[in-house]
């Protein structure tokens, strides 16, 4: 899967791309006159990006009719970002961005009788979310290479922020006989201090169009982790457990974006 929506994230940029530079000329929002200096000088941006992120997940369990061990998974998302260009010496620039994220994945299992009688009877429930979100600054180095209608740009990028975590799992075995019974219930919360540190290539077309391709390593540092459990085993009653840790620990996990944006 994760696979196949990178390829789907570069397909949509190259034909997004493409149909930006096949009307250099066209008049959407300022006409290429207009833009063709504020391109290479110091300008506004704005951009909305989309990304895929590798994830390990706390969360797990091992019961009678079903288990979740370690795993990666791949969450989706994206946010708008907001950015101010200062062009150094043409054609060397840094960019100064602020943007804000959410990415998540969602899995849900359910398995039904096989009985007309109890079509409606969910004999297994599983539920998965993981969910990442905050915001972000950060600050990049890019050296243009120019052409007719398009500036193509490599570009380092540095950042820092600030996010929040939350993985979850809900499970329940019920054949309406109670002997059979088990569920499992934890949510796991971090506050995280990120830090993160791309490459990729930007392009803009000088009728204000922008968009890029980047592959970032983000390194998610966990400062307070908080965990809550519930689950009725086999025969047994509840039992419920929640704690509280202050850490210092790091996760390294890397995400793959594209976005577009306009120069204003």
């Amino acid at each position: 899967m994760k696979k196949s929506f990178i390829l789907i994230l570069f397909s949509f940029h190259l034909l997004f791309s493409t149909w930006i530079l096949a009307s250099p000329d066209s008049d959407l929002f300022m006409n290429y006159d207009q833009k063709q200096p504020k391109i290479k000088s110091s300008h506004w941006i704005f951009y909305i990006h989309a990304d895929a992120l590798q994830l390990r997940p706390l969360t797990q369990y091992q019961m009678v009719h079903k288990e979740i061990n370690s795993r990666n998974e791949v969450l989706f998302g994206g946010g708008p970002g907001f950015a101010r260009r200062f062009m150094l010496a043409f054609p060397l620039s840094t960019i100064t961005e602020i943007n804000a994220y959410y990415w998540g994945h969602d899995v849900t299992e359910a398995q039904k009788p096989n009985t007309q009688d109890l079509k409606d009877y969910e004999v297994l429930r599983s539920e998965q979310k993981d969910i990442i979100y905050g915001i972000q600054i950060s600050q990049s180095i890019n050296f243009a290479f120019e052409t007719k209608y398009l500036l193509i740009e490599p570009f380092i990028q540095f950042g820092v922020g600030l996010g929040r975590t939350k993985y979850s799992l809900k499970y329940r075995w019920d054949t309406n006989t109670p002997s059979e019974y088990e569920s499992y219930q934890s949510t796991i919360s971090e506050n995280l201090v990120t830090q993160s540190l791309a490459a990729g290539i930007q392009f803009i077309a000088m009728n204000g169009f922008i968009s890029y391709l980047k592959v970032q390593k983000n390194v998610f540092t966990v400062g307070t982790r908080e965990t809550s459990i519930s689950r009725i085993d086999v025969g047994s009653t509840e039992v419920s457990t929640s704690n509280t840790e202050k850490l210092n620990q790091n996760q390294d996990e890397y995400s793959y974006g594209v976005a577009f944006g306009y120069v204003f």
